[in-house]
């Protein structure tokens, strides 16, 4: 176990022994801490005093038999995946599939219950960008009519293609400029450390070993780490890629601020144009998305401005522009969106 001051929880830690105020436990042992939790405490606790809190290592063996933590955490865990997703999509089927997966994933494979948890505690940022990205891929799964057990491989190759980063130091991870060659090579091993890891897991197969190592290679060869092409590349490991680009943009990394899905996906159109990713995929993921909210205020590329009429989830909003016209810019082919304000 180990000592905290309050302002060093966070929520997901569990206590390693009562904790009390003027003899009487506020806090149980063996308590999962919640956000609310950390924040009752604090208030009743000088800034300085500490709570013991359990080490991974002790985690493990309690965390790994069925006991009442166990489902505690699952249920803690599946819980808090909707405080992490952020944009808005067309419906929940989604994040209705994603939410049964993990809970049956969990429930069945402890050993991956653990890996999630120390993934979480290593790199919050890795931990919650790896749920996103896992549910931008099923979004995508879904629209391309994938199979149940398809859909099942790709979440669980999703959730885990970034745990090489627990072998890279955050210092790296986290650092707000740009990398030097010898990090961004230490980066570039990350697909491969992760199959290393995963090769614990009896649950991971080749296919989702497959999303780990290949989700940062690109069709055009240019990709890492070993710059394969379009026909060595998987078809899921293409939706993972996908995926994986749009969560980087659309999310407020050390290194640039989050943008909106607007950018996000205008960054997988430019990719996608190039040849590095998938046009389909794209715009599987762009069937889902409500790229313009209603009333958001655009500006066309006739120079005239004004709201978005109602949530479209294509490129092609309808626009009532201030001068009282409105455009359908799916009709208006010679219209298009330059910049929303």
């Amino acid at each position: 176990m180990r000592m905290l001051c309050t302002s060093d929880l966070h929520d997901g830690m569990i206590t390693g022994l009562d904790i009390k105020v003027n003899n009487k436990v506020i806090v149980p042992r063996g308590a999962i801490l919640t956000n609310d939790i950390i924040k009752h405490l604090s208030s009743l606790l000088e800034a300085n005093k500490r709570v013991w809190v359990c080490d991974l290592c002790e985690l493990k063996p309690m965390l790994l038999k069925d006991s009442q933590l166990t489902r505690s955490y699952i249920d803690f865990l599946v819980s808090s995946f909707r405080n992490i997703f952020e944009i808005d999509l067309t419906d929940e089927k989604a994040f209705n599939q994603l939410i049964k997966i993990m809970n049956q994933y969990f429930y069945t494979n402890r050993q991956l219950l653990y890996e999630t948890i120390v993934l979480r505690d290593n790199h919050c940022y890795t931990y919650e960008h790896s749920l996103n990205v896992t549910l931008y891929a099923l979004v995508i799964g879904f629209n391309e009519g994938l199979t149940s057990k398809e859909l099942q491989v790709l979440v669980l190759g999703c959730l885990l293609h970034d745990l090489g980063k627990c072998n890279i130091n955050n210092t790296i991870l986290d650092k707000p400029g740009k990398l030097s060659d010898s990090e961004f090579k230490s980066i570039k091993q990350h697909p491969i450390y992760g199959v290393e890891l995963a090769d614990s897991l009896s649950c991971a197969d080749s296919r989702i070993k497959g999303i780990i190592l290949q989700h940062h290679e690109k069709l055009d060869g240019t990709g890492y780490p070993y710059g394969l092409s379009y026909d060595k590349i998987n078809h899921l490991s293409r939706i993972a890629a996908v995926a994986d680009i749009f969560d980087a943009v659309t999310s407020k990394r050390a290194y640039h601020q989050k943008r909106s899905v607007r950018e996000g996906i205008n960054v997988l159109d430019g990719d996608s144009s190039r040849g590095k990713i998938s046009k389909e995929e794209v715009n599987m993921l762009v069937k889902s998305l409500i790229l313009y909210p209603q009333n958001t205020i655009v500006v066309l590329n006739n120079g005239k401005s004004g709201l978005v009429l109602e949530d479209c989830n294509s490129r092609s909003p309808k626009v009532l522009c201030y001068d009282n016209t409105v455009f359908d810019l799916s009709v208006r082919k010679d219209l298009e969106v330059v910049r929303i304000l």
